[in-house]
């Protein structure tokens, strides 16, 4: 913005001074944000939309979408201040009076009225594909970035509608959009049931198809609701999209409308029979109405109507099944493993039942209700059982399946081992007796000075180490001031001090341990992890009152080696005599002992809430107040839990 001065004096040294203001600009024009113009009432997307009345008169918006950034931004259309003389020697200089000051043409001191650096906006409309458009005209309340329009108009018109907003420099900048007019219903037929549809999207699925049309403009959407007839009540809903082609359709199987694009005129939706559950007392005479609503691009909308009778012959309702591909997975003299999979029910299920006979006596074992393998123990050798399983809904029971196996040889001793053993002990009680003799007559006692001191000489102190050496040699570092130092390691993940794995995997286990679980009692339910010689499962354990509780079952693999029994058996040692019990410490619930399939495995307190690396990762990029909190009390609990664990010296 520039301000020229006009200065006139004559002889007699008397001068005055006028100004006049006005604006240079050759780089800044008309833009055009990302908002689009807009219909009051109007569906459909930025560039299409479509109205459903004939006769209202048409707002359009354009709020936001045009501005001179330079203009607004600089405030070059704002008020011109006054100007402000200088002062010498007490007399004012240069001074401009209001009367000379610029008051003419189109940039005074006044401020230009205008709304993110536009001036002035002119309108136009046309209907699409009939000549030009009409001459542009001004709208006056611009400043509102709307205009009102009387448009004629008919369905399945497109009506151009095109705004242009100018600055104060005469640069322009125009937006258009397509206004579509359909008024009119779609056309839908009643629709058809199919039943009881085999290899559908749902285990039990039926479906619903029906003939839609609407030639002004198409169909948007179409909205279903299952319910009965004589309530409120949603069983279930859903939605689905038109069945649009980019393509052209033949006549009879879709048609094409002007604005909107082609559709095909069937339309269809699959249904869970499940969705049709009602009391089992009501399934002879219930009726189920699905509501159809069916939306062409203009969002009117018609409804029909389908009625459903006779529940119980669709499939899924009063149907009970049992597991299914159930097999024998592996076996030995006293026990067998079983695998299959769930079967598909509406029913929620409650509870497994196994069912066999030994020695004449018939047994129950429960079985958790999503459990998919099972071991069952204590049995004879070499004979033949019936097991059955039934799977419990409630009150509801499904038919037995039924499977038949016969477990393996006696894994007992042979006669050979026997009397080997036999001679061994012989030999032993033997030697006993010959020490007790040379003890009891003296002679034991000439021999101990002379052989004391090689023995005190060969006895040699084992002692873990916690440093890392070349296997066995301490590595030695250089630290600042060039002395040696020791290089520590955490034991726990290395190979250093295997002679514990050793100790604690030879360790006997005791009879009657107050942490050992019986494998009958607890099932496993889902794989959650494979590790490097175990996997790790999801597991259910029958507590006292035959209540259930989920826990974590570290499994060998079924390709482990001696060395994978022995490391378990060293895990389960050393939790079971060496951690202890700490809130803040995994907590060891017991071990199993006696499934020879599987071999000893672990159980584990389970982390219900998951694994602390991805609740850190999910919470890297938004760190709260509470996440912070959270991660101080997390910390305080490790280090808690690693205090109790370094005063077990673990």
């Amino acid at each position: 913005m520039y301000s020229v001065l006009l200065e006139v004096g004559d002889k007699a040294n008397n001068t005055k001074y006028s100004r006049r203001t006005l604006p240079f600009d050759n780089e800044s024009n008309v833009t055009m944000t990302a908002n689009p113009i807009t219909v009051e009432g109007a569906v459909g997307t930025a560039n299409s939309i479509w109205i459903d009345n004939l006769d209202k008169q048409v707002v359009i918006n354009w709020q936001g979408v045009f501005e001179n950034k330079n203009h607004n931004k600089f405030n070059l259309l704002n008020t011109v201040a006054t100007f402000k003389p200088q002062t010498i020697m007490h007399f004012r200089h240069k001074n401009v009076s209001s009367v000379l000051d610029d008051h003419e043409g189109k940039r005074t001191l006044k401020k230009i009225a205008n709304k993110n650096g536009i001036t002035k906006v002119q309108i136009t409309h046309n209907l699409k594909g009939h000549g030009g458009l009409r001459p542009w005209t001004n709208v006056a309340g611009f400043l509102d970035e709307k205009a009102t329009l009387n448009i004629s108009r008919l369905d399945g018109e497109t009506i151009q509608i095109s705004v242009k907003a100018f600055d104060v420099m005469g640069n322009s900048a125009t937006q258009s959009i397509f206004m579509n007019i359909d008024s009119t219903l779609p056309d839908v037929e009643e629709p058809k049931l199919d039943p009881n549809v085999k290899n559908g999207t749902f285990p039990f699925s039926s479906g619903v198809r029906f003939l839609t049309y609407d030639g002004q403009s198409g169909i948007s959407m179409f909205k279903w609701k299952i319910k009965t007839n004589e309530s409120e009540e949603i069983f279930h809903e859903g939605q689905s999209q038109g069945n649009r082609t980019e393509g052209t359709p033949s006549k009879h199987e879709g048609d094409c409308s002007p604005g909107g694009g082609c559709f095909y005129y069937l339309h269809q939706f699959a249904i869970n029979n499940c969705w049709l559950m009602v009391p089992k007392d009501k399934l002879e005479t219930q009726v189920i109405d699905i509501h159809i609503d069916v939306f062409n691009l203009a969002m009117l909308n018609a409804t029909v109507r389908l009625q459903i009778n006779h529940l119980p012959s669709f499939d899924g309702i009063e149907e009970y099944y049992g597991p299914m591909d159930l097999v024998v997975s592996g076996k030995t003299s006293s026990s067998a493993n079983f695998q299959w999979h769930q079967g598909p029910s509406c029913y929620d299920r409650t509870d497994i039942l196994l069912m066999y006979n030994v020695s004449g006596q018939s047994r129950t074992m429960h079985v958790h209700k999503d459990s998919e393998y099972y071991t069952l123990g204590n049995l004879d050798p070499e004979t033949t059982y019936t097991a059955q399983f039934v799977v419990e809904y409630g009150d509801e029971k499904s038919d037995p399946v039924k499977i038949t196996f016969t477990t393996g040889e006696y894994e007992g001793l042979s006669a050979g081992v026997i009397a080997a053993i036999t001679i061994v002990m012989l030999i032993l009680v033997g030697l006993l007796i010959a020490g007790i003799v040379l003890w009891r007559t003296g002679k034991l006692n000439r021999y101990k000075e002379s052989i004391y001191g090689q023995i005190q000489r060969r006895i040699t102190s084992r002692r873990r180490s916690n440093t890392y050496n070349n296997s066995r040699e301490v590595n030695k570092q250089r630290d600042e001031r060039g002395q040696e130092r020791k290089s520590f390691a955490n034991l726990a993940y290395s190979d250093v001090g295997d002679e514990d794995v050793y100790m604690y995997g030879q360790m006997v286990f005791n009879e009657n341990q107050s942490w050992e679980v019986h494998h009958a009692e607890v099932s496993l339910v889902e794989k959650m992890i494979s590790g490097r010689f175990a996997d790790v499962f999801k597991a259910s354990q029958n507590c006292k009152r035959n209540n259930r509780k989920i826990v974590v079952a570290k499994v060998l693999k079924e390709s482990h080696t001696e060395i994978d029994e022995l490391v378990m058996n060293a895990k389960i040692n050393f939790f079971a005599t060496k951690v202890g019990s700490h809130s803040n410490v995994i907590q060891f619930v017991g071990a199993i002992l006696d499934n020879k399939p599987l071999g000893p495995f672990m159980l584990l307190e389970l982390c219900e809430t998951g694994v602390m690396r991805t609740w850190l990762q999910n919470h890297r990029t938004n760190v709260t107040d509470s996440v912070v909190d959270t991660l101080y009390r997390m910390t305080f609990d490790i280090a808690k839990g690693m205090d109790f664990l370094a005063s077990k010296q673990v």
